[in-house]
Protein backbone atom coordinates (compact mmCIF):
# COMPACT_ATOMS: atom_id res chain seq x y z
CA UNK A 1 0.00 0.00 0.00
CA UNK A 2 1.30 3.45 -0.94
CA UNK A 3 2.16 5.58 2.08
CA UNK A 4 2.19 9.20 0.93
CA UNK A 5 3.79 10.53 4.13
CA UNK A 6 6.60 8.00 4.01
CA UNK A 7 7.11 8.57 0.29
CA UNK A 8 7.53 12.31 0.94
CA UNK A 9 10.03 11.70 3.74
CA UNK A 10 7.69 13.09 6.38
CA UNK A 11 7.83 16.55 4.80
CA UNK A 12 4.85 18.84 4.44
CA UNK A 13 3.02 18.36 1.15
CA UNK A 14 2.91 21.39 -1.13
CA UNK A 15 1.47 19.85 -4.33
CA UNK A 16 0.08 16.46 -5.29
CA UNK A 17 -0.82 16.54 -8.98
CA UNK A 18 -2.22 13.85 -11.26
CA UNK A 19 -0.15 13.76 -14.46
CA UNK A 20 0.37 11.35 -17.34
CA UNK A 21 -2.21 9.80 -19.63
CA UNK A 22 -5.08 10.22 -17.14
CA UNK A 23 -4.39 13.95 -17.13
CA UNK A 24 -4.58 14.46 -20.90
CA UNK A 25 -7.31 11.92 -21.71
CA UNK A 26 -5.15 9.26 -23.32
CA UNK A 27 -5.55 6.62 -20.64
CA UNK A 28 -6.80 3.11 -21.31
CA UNK A 29 -8.03 0.47 -18.84
CA UNK A 30 -4.43 -0.78 -18.64
CA UNK A 31 -2.94 2.64 -17.86
CA UNK A 32 -1.26 3.21 -14.52
CA UNK A 33 -1.67 6.52 -12.70
CA UNK A 34 1.08 9.10 -12.58
CA UNK A 35 1.54 11.66 -9.83
CA UNK A 36 4.03 14.39 -9.12
CA UNK A 37 4.48 15.43 -5.51
CA UNK A 38 6.21 18.60 -4.34
CA UNK A 39 7.09 19.07 -0.68
CA UNK A 40 8.23 21.97 1.44
CA UNK A 41 11.86 21.76 2.61
CA UNK A 42 12.44 21.30 6.32
CA UNK A 43 15.17 23.06 8.29
CA UNK A 44 17.67 20.28 7.74
CA UNK A 45 17.17 20.51 3.96
CA UNK A 46 17.83 24.24 4.00
CA UNK A 47 20.80 23.96 6.38
CA UNK A 48 22.47 21.26 4.31
CA UNK A 49 21.51 22.81 0.97
CA UNK A 50 19.72 19.63 -0.13
CA UNK A 51 16.67 18.99 -2.28
CA UNK A 52 14.56 15.99 -1.27
CA UNK A 53 13.66 13.61 -4.09
CA UNK A 54 12.00 10.21 -4.34
CA UNK A 55 10.33 8.04 -6.95
CA UNK A 56 8.35 4.84 -7.27
CA UNK A 57 7.32 2.76 -10.28
CA UNK A 58 4.81 -0.06 -10.22
CA UNK A 59 2.25 -1.61 -12.58
CA UNK A 60 -0.45 0.65 -11.11
CA UNK A 61 1.41 3.77 -9.95
CA UNK A 62 4.27 5.98 -11.09
CA UNK A 63 5.15 8.83 -8.74
CA UNK A 64 7.97 11.27 -8.21
CA UNK A 65 8.57 13.67 -5.35
CA UNK A 66 10.51 16.93 -5.55
CA UNK A 67 11.36 19.88 -3.36
CA UNK A 68 8.86 22.65 -4.11
CA UNK A 69 11.76 25.09 -4.51
CA UNK A 70 12.36 23.39 -7.87
CA UNK A 71 8.85 23.90 -9.22
CA UNK A 72 9.28 27.28 -10.89
CA UNK A 73 12.69 26.34 -12.33
CA UNK A 74 11.32 23.11 -13.76
CA UNK A 75 8.54 25.06 -15.47
CA UNK A 76 11.08 27.64 -16.67
CA UNK A 77 13.17 24.84 -18.19
CA UNK A 78 9.93 24.01 -20.03
CA UNK A 79 9.88 20.25 -19.57
CA UNK A 80 6.46 19.15 -20.78
CA UNK A 81 6.11 16.69 -17.90
CA UNK A 82 6.35 19.52 -15.38
CA UNK A 83 4.40 22.16 -17.27
CA UNK A 84 1.44 19.80 -17.16
CA UNK A 85 1.50 19.92 -13.34
CA UNK A 86 0.04 23.42 -13.64
CA UNK A 87 -2.84 21.98 -15.66
CA UNK A 88 -3.54 18.90 -13.56
CA UNK A 89 -7.19 17.86 -13.55
CA UNK A 90 -6.78 16.46 -10.04
CA UNK A 91 -4.48 18.53 -7.87
CA UNK A 92 -4.22 18.92 -4.11
CA UNK A 93 -2.03 21.81 -3.01
CA UNK A 94 -1.26 24.26 -0.27
CA UNK A 95 -3.47 27.32 -0.78
CA UNK A 96 -0.41 29.58 -0.52
CA UNK A 97 0.60 28.31 -3.96
CA UNK A 98 -2.66 29.38 -5.60
CA UNK A 99 -0.88 32.32 -7.22
CA UNK A 100 1.21 29.98 -9.39
CA UNK A 101 -1.77 28.03 -10.64
CA UNK A 102 -3.85 31.14 -11.25
CA UNK A 103 -1.00 32.44 -13.44
CA UNK A 104 -0.41 29.09 -15.12
CA UNK A 105 -1.21 30.31 -18.65
CA UNK A 106 1.56 32.90 -18.42
CA UNK A 107 4.04 30.66 -16.59
CA UNK A 108 3.59 27.76 -19.00
CA UNK A 109 4.53 30.01 -21.91
CA UNK A 110 7.25 32.16 -20.35
CA UNK A 111 10.04 30.28 -22.15
CA UNK A 112 8.52 29.01 -25.38
CA UNK A 113 11.63 28.44 -27.47
CA UNK A 114 13.08 26.28 -24.70
CA UNK A 115 9.70 24.51 -24.54
CA UNK A 116 9.95 23.71 -28.24
CA UNK A 117 13.53 22.44 -27.97
CA UNK A 118 12.78 20.37 -24.85
CA UNK A 119 9.59 18.86 -26.25
CA UNK A 120 11.09 18.10 -29.65
CA UNK A 121 14.14 16.65 -27.91
CA UNK A 122 11.88 14.37 -25.89
CA UNK A 123 10.26 13.25 -29.14
CA UNK A 124 13.64 12.38 -30.66
CA UNK A 125 14.72 10.49 -27.54
CA UNK A 126 11.60 8.33 -27.60
CA UNK A 127 11.92 7.68 -31.33
CA UNK A 128 15.52 6.58 -30.84
CA UNK A 129 14.51 3.99 -28.23
CA UNK A 130 11.45 2.56 -29.98
CA UNK A 131 12.91 -0.93 -30.26
CA UNK A 132 14.48 -1.05 -26.80
CA UNK A 133 11.42 -0.99 -24.58
CA UNK A 134 11.41 -0.34 -20.86
CA UNK A 135 10.86 -2.59 -17.89
CA UNK A 136 7.12 -2.34 -18.44
CA UNK A 137 7.02 -2.29 -22.25
CA UNK A 138 9.32 -5.07 -23.47
CA UNK A 139 6.17 -7.12 -24.11
CA UNK A 140 5.03 -4.45 -26.58
CA UNK A 141 8.30 -4.70 -28.48
CA UNK A 142 7.89 -8.47 -28.61
CA UNK A 143 4.29 -8.21 -29.77
CA UNK A 144 4.46 -5.32 -32.24
CA UNK A 145 8.14 -5.01 -33.08
CA UNK A 146 8.42 -1.61 -31.41
CA UNK A 147 7.40 0.12 -28.20
CA UNK A 148 3.93 1.42 -29.05
CA UNK A 149 3.54 3.19 -25.71
CA UNK A 150 6.70 5.22 -26.28
CA UNK A 151 5.61 5.80 -29.86
CA UNK A 152 2.39 7.32 -28.53
CA UNK A 153 4.39 9.63 -26.27
CA UNK A 154 6.70 10.57 -29.15
CA UNK A 155 3.81 11.57 -31.38
CA UNK A 156 2.05 13.40 -28.55
CA UNK A 157 5.13 15.62 -28.18
CA UNK A 158 4.79 16.67 -31.82
CA UNK A 159 1.06 17.20 -31.49
CA UNK A 160 1.48 19.44 -28.45
CA UNK A 161 3.99 21.57 -30.34
CA UNK A 162 1.62 22.13 -33.25
CA UNK A 163 -1.53 22.32 -31.13
CA UNK A 164 -0.12 25.22 -29.13
CA UNK A 165 0.64 26.98 -32.40
CA UNK A 166 -2.99 26.50 -33.41
CA UNK A 167 -4.72 27.24 -30.11
CA UNK A 168 -2.32 29.63 -28.36
CA UNK A 169 -3.25 28.02 -25.04
CA UNK A 170 -1.17 25.37 -23.29
CA UNK A 171 -4.06 23.77 -21.43
CA UNK A 172 -5.94 23.18 -24.67
CA UNK A 173 -2.79 21.90 -26.35
CA UNK A 174 -2.29 19.30 -23.61
CA UNK A 175 -5.85 17.97 -23.37
CA UNK A 176 -7.27 15.66 -26.06
CA UNK A 177 -11.06 15.70 -26.22
CA UNK A 178 -12.94 12.45 -26.86
CA UNK A 179 -13.94 13.73 -30.30
CA UNK A 180 -10.42 14.82 -31.28
CA UNK A 181 -9.07 12.85 -34.26
CA UNK A 182 -5.55 13.19 -32.85
CA UNK A 183 -6.68 11.36 -29.73
CA UNK A 184 -7.93 8.52 -31.93
CA UNK A 185 -4.59 8.34 -33.74
CA UNK A 186 -2.62 8.36 -30.50
CA UNK A 187 -4.71 5.61 -28.94
CA UNK A 188 -4.47 3.54 -32.13
CA UNK A 189 -0.68 3.91 -32.06
CA UNK A 190 -0.66 2.90 -28.41
CA UNK A 191 -2.80 -0.17 -29.21
CA UNK A 192 -0.44 -1.32 -31.96
CA UNK A 193 -2.80 -0.67 -34.86
CA UNK A 194 0.05 0.85 -36.90
CA UNK A 195 3.14 -1.01 -38.02
CA UNK A 196 6.42 0.66 -37.11
CA UNK A 197 6.84 1.77 -40.73
CA UNK A 198 3.34 3.24 -40.83
CA UNK A 199 3.96 5.08 -37.58
CA UNK A 200 7.25 6.52 -38.80
CA UNK A 201 5.55 7.63 -42.02
CA UNK A 202 2.98 9.45 -39.89
CA UNK A 203 5.77 11.14 -37.94
CA UNK A 204 7.46 12.12 -41.22
CA UNK A 205 4.22 13.71 -42.44
CA UNK A 206 4.10 15.90 -39.31
CA UNK A 207 7.63 17.07 -40.03
CA UNK A 208 6.73 17.90 -43.62
CA UNK A 209 3.77 20.02 -42.55
CA UNK A 210 4.92 21.57 -39.26
CA UNK A 211 8.66 21.41 -38.53
CA UNK A 212 9.90 24.45 -40.43
CA UNK A 213 7.04 26.71 -39.30
CA UNK A 214 7.32 25.47 -35.72
CA UNK A 215 11.01 26.35 -35.49
CA UNK A 216 10.30 29.87 -36.74
CA UNK A 217 7.27 30.32 -34.49
CA UNK A 218 9.00 29.31 -31.29
CA UNK A 219 12.35 30.90 -32.07
CA UNK A 220 10.63 34.28 -32.33
CA UNK A 221 9.14 33.99 -28.83
CA UNK A 222 10.87 36.21 -26.27
CA UNK A 223 11.49 34.68 -22.82
CA UNK A 224 9.44 36.38 -20.11
CA UNK A 225 12.12 37.00 -17.50
CA UNK A 226 9.78 39.16 -15.43
CA UNK A 227 7.26 36.33 -15.04
CA UNK A 228 10.08 34.01 -14.06
CA UNK A 229 11.38 36.42 -11.42
CA UNK A 230 7.88 37.12 -10.11
CA UNK A 231 7.15 33.41 -9.69
CA UNK A 232 10.49 32.72 -8.01
CA UNK A 233 10.10 35.58 -5.56
CA UNK A 234 6.56 34.53 -4.70
CA UNK A 235 7.62 30.92 -4.15
CA UNK A 236 10.49 32.06 -1.94
CA UNK A 237 8.06 33.89 0.33
CA UNK A 238 5.78 30.85 0.55
CA UNK A 239 8.68 28.56 1.51
CA UNK A 240 9.84 31.07 4.13
CA UNK A 241 6.37 31.36 5.64
CA UNK A 242 5.95 27.58 5.78
CA UNK A 243 9.27 27.18 7.62
CA UNK A 244 8.16 29.68 10.25
CA UNK A 245 4.88 27.90 11.02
Amino acid sequence: MFDETEFCGGRTLAVNALTGSHNYNLNTPASDKDYKFFVFPNFDDLYAGKMFANSITSPTLDATCHDVRQLVELVWKANLNFIEVLFSKNCVMDSALDFLFIARDSLATMNLYTFFKATYGMHLMKIKDLRKGTGNTTNLVEQFGYDTKQACHALRCLYVISRFMEYGHMGKALWFDDSDYQRVVLLDVKAGKYTEAEFLDYVASWHNVWKEDAEKFYRNATPDDKAHEWAQNGLKQVVKANLMK
